[in-house]
């Protein structure tokens, strides 16, 4: 079945309506949880940095969704889990690419 466009947008609409009373506006909670946790702000300027801040990001993100599921959203929580995992698995790959790096500039 081809959907027209103006179906798409009511399906986008019962989406975020559906999302929304579950989670509430988490867009904002997730801005103050970054506030707090950078008072000073953060730079970023890598693109390890970027690939670090996403996950950071997505983590924070499912934090805030499971505290405003009254701390019911299983889901989340593993959510937070898988995140925290490709995070760990990205540093520990990203710190030995830059301990490589460092071995060979020594060799020269």
């Amino acid at each position: 079945m081809k959907l027209r466009a103006d179906e798409v947008l009511i399906q986008m609409a019962e989406t975020f309506r559906s999302r929304n009373s579950e989670y509430g506006d988490n867009w904002i909670t997730v801005g103050k949880v970054f506030a707090a946790l950078f008072p000073e702000g953060l730079e970023l300027k890598t693109e390890a940095d970027w690939i670090a801040f996403h996950w950071l990001s997505w983590i924070v993100g499912k934090l805030t969704r499971f505290t405003n599921s009254n701390m019911q959203s299983l889901d989340s929580l593993h959510d937070i889990v898988v995140y925290g995992a490709m995070l760990e698995t990205f540093l520990r790959s990203n710190h030995q690419q830059q301990l490589e790096r460092k071995t060979d500039d020594d060799k020269k």
